[in-house]
């Protein structure tokens, strides 16, 4: 058998001389399924049964490989930051970063083959600017699971919280050099606050530390209490005068329902900043996401707004008059109140990286800052490779992203397993993502 790739076609020649279009060659490969990924589920999750098929439908992503893309973009991230390369700091533009970033014709057509034969039409096949990710909306599960040769299940975790999510699935394997990953199927996700911590100065107590009073500026209260003005003492900021507030822009992110205050945000300034008093953060909202300024009994209770408002207002108080913005990031992952009722399942971070690619080069903060992180067990391969991907893309555009490593360590209470029971610390995504993936 011989393959001749021609454009947008394949050509498959056979002994006796009949030639099969791709469409047509990916009909014959259809119930010919390769394993395309495993991903265990972690520890904490017990599989239940099975869910009602013909009820519950889900939002399908599928994100298509980029083979040059990946190819170049570690030396080409290299050449940016190398002081000594003529490419020192010069960072793509639209254009440049439109043709990286989106997949050949090849690609793009074997996908959409593939999905014709599965029955969806063109206006049901949801893609992105650059045709890096193509959406289906409001999939039957049965149909999902024939598409790709897989059983779902329903994954309750420690929480009570539920999940459907399946720990393996199938392609045929011409799609396999196409494809880069498909959602919601292995991604179990344990997206979580690193863990900040805020404390009302009457509830610290004076350490007697001599080493540390000893080095600390007068204006610090003590090692444990940082106030903005001690942060700008030690960073030596507290002279410096931004010399292009309207250029410049910075930002943080705010996931699981995650709202910052404005008005919280002014009596901060009031005490912290009172020079910059009546300046703020805008709040730009993605995928669904919200900035609800009133919360009820329910989100008190969970303590939203705790880490949005230290991450803006330890911002607003470093850099104003910076412009500073909140980016609010729906799609939580993986909750599921009604199994019966289609849900957004999609992992928050591939949605926002997904919004910053179709944003102009101007309107890209140069610098972001999130407090989040997942469990890099909790995650599959390819949707770790996919968002550190994403964080590259942004490099490339001369954007430092800055990612907490979070207060707890690798051992928070005690929970040093893997998923099958070994014991291991654990690390964070992105947190741990490839040094020569972002530089900062």
């Amino acid at each position: 058998m011989k393959i001749l790739l021609l454009g947008l076609t394949a050509i498959i020649s056979i002994a006796g001389g009949a030639k099969l279009s791709l469409e047509d060659a990916s009909k014959a490969a259809l119930h010919s399924s390769v394993l395309f990924e495993t991903h265990r589920a972690p520890a904490r999750f017990q599989k239940l049964g099975q869910p009602p098929l013909n009820s519950h439908s889900i939002t399908l992503q599928i994100g298509l490989k980029n083979t040059r893309f990946e190819d170049s973009i570690s030396s080409l991230l290299e050449r940016m930051s190398d002081p000594s390369h003529p490419e020192f700091r010069t960072h793509l533009n639209d254009e440049e970063f439109n043709e990286l970033i989106q997949p050949d014709d090849e690609s793009i057509g074997a996908v959409q083959g593939w999905l014709k034969n599965h029955g969806f039409q063109n206006d049901q096949m949801k893609w992105t600017a650059h045709k890096d990710w193509i959406s289906l909306e409001r999939v039957p599960l049965n149909k999902v699971e024939q598409m790709l040769n897989t059983t779902y299940h329903v994954y309750r975790d420690k929480g009570g919280e539920h999940v459907i999510r399946t720990e393996k699935y199938s392609l045929p394997k011409y799609l396999h050099r196409h494809v880069d990953l498909i959602q919601p199927t292995t991604m179990f996700g344990s997206l979580h606050k690193q863990r900040s911590r805020v404390s009302n100065i009457s509830q610290i107590s004076n350490i007697s530390n001599k080493r540390f009073l000893d080095n600390l500026p007068d204006i610090c209260p003590g090692p444990i209490l940082v106030t903005n003005g001690c942060l700008r003492q030690l960073y030596k900021t507290e002279s410096y005068k931004v010399k292009v507030p309207e250029r410049n822009m910075i930002a943080t992110t705010g996931y699981l329902g995650e709202s910052a205050n404005l008005e919280d945000a002014q009596l901060f300034l009031k005490t912290q900043r009172a020079d910059q008093l009546g300046r703020s953060f805008d709040v730009i909202l993605v995928n669904g996401g919200s900035n609800p300024q009133e919360l009820n009994k329910k989100q008190i209770e969970k303590q939203l707004g705790v880490e949005a408002n230290l991450d803006t207002q330890t911002a607003l108080g470093l850099t104003l008059p910076t412009r500073n913005i909140f980016y609010s990031v729906g799609g939580s992952p993986p909750f599921i109140a009604d199994l019966g009722t289609p849900q957004n399942n999609n992992e928050p971070f591939l949605e926002w990286l997904q919004y910053l690619f179709e944003q102009p080069f101007d309107n890209i903060p140069k610098v972001i800052s999130s407090s989040y992180g997942d469990e890099e067990q909790s995650v599959p391969l390819s949707y770790a490779r996919r968002v550190c991907n994403g964080f590259a893309a942004l490099s490339a555009r001369g954007v430092s992203l800055i990612f907490s490593s979070g207060d707890f360590g690798v051992g928070e209470s005690g929970t040093c397993y893997t998923n099958d029971e070994h014991v291991r610390f654990n690390i964070s995504v992105a947190t741990s993502r490839p040094p020569d993936i972002v530089r900062l």
